[in-house]
């Protein structure tokens, strides 16, 4: 993630502060960017996972209606057919 020492303890310190009071945490789109392009890139059944890095993750976990979905799913997939080639895009929710 390009973290220095400083944001790398300032993070796991955040992530502990959570865990005690939650039982969970919540990822960064930083660090849920990395873990989408990771997988994709390690899922040896996907001829398409060479081009790994230049997946577009969107961050729409934010979105808590129907419509807003409904709306970011039209965007997802304008987003990844109507450019001159096809882009990798993953929505998450």
């Amino acid at each position: 993630l390009g973290w220095t020492d400083t944001e790398y303890n300032a993070r796991i310190t955040r992530m502990k502060w959570e865990v005690q009071n939650t039982g969970t945490y919540t990822h960064t789109s930083e660090e849920l960017e990395l873990g989408a392009r990771l997988a994709w890139r390690n899922s040896a059944k996907c001829i398409g996972r060479i081009a790994w890095n230049t997946l577009l993750v969107r961050d729409m976990r934010h979105i808590k209606t129907e419509q807003g979905m409904f709306n970011e799913v039209l965007e997802h997939l304008k987003l990844a057919t109507c450019q001159p080639s096809i882009q990798s895009v993953m929505t998450i929710f």
